[in-house]
């Protein structure tokens, strides 16, 4: 399976500073009841998606003993589900509180790669199925977004 986010809402990225990590929020919610391969694919490609919005967000590889790890997120991911009012109203109140998101369609499903995905994009007759949004923002903003949300279980 080839996992590819869809679109990026972007405004000026410039806003988030580097050194003000800790008042930025992330979180990645799913549409309810996926398998949990999918669930894994979507959170990784949406992960990449959201950091690549600002890579001021990672952080640096750390050296320990004889092993060095490689930089992750300076901010937790949570991962939540959709409620009875769906995704669609998560981006609604993405858009209302002006964070930036990322996408994942249910065309990337299945895709073999980026081109195939992208043409399918293109060609897509009716409406569009996000099977998850990432969003990033301040703290109080994200919580707006995600504040009636369960957190996603097993």
């Amino acid at each position: 399976m080839f996992g590819i986010m869809v679109a990026r809402y972007m405004k000026k990225i410039n806003q988030m500073e580097t050194n003000n990590m800790e008042d930025k929020s992330i979180a990645i919610i799913l549409k309810k009841e996926l398998p949990k391969g999918l669930v894994g694919n979507i959170c990784a490609c949406l992960s990449t998606g959201i950091t690549n919005l600002n890579p001021s967000i990672i952080g640096t590889d750390i050296s320990a003993k004889d092993i060095i790890l490689k930089a992750i997120t300076k901010i937790p991911i949570i991962i939540l589900e959709e409620n009875k009012l769906g995704i669609k109203e998560v981006l609604k109140r993405a858009r209302k509180n002006d964070l930036d998101f990322v996408l994942y369609d249910r065309l990337a499903v299945g895709a073999v790669n980026y081109e195939e995905y992208a043409k399918k994009i293109v060609q897509r007759e009716g409406e569009m199925e996000t099977l998850g949004i990432a969003i990033i923002g301040d703290k109080l903003s994200v919580k707006k977004v995600i504040g009636d949300l369960p957190l996603m279980r097993n």
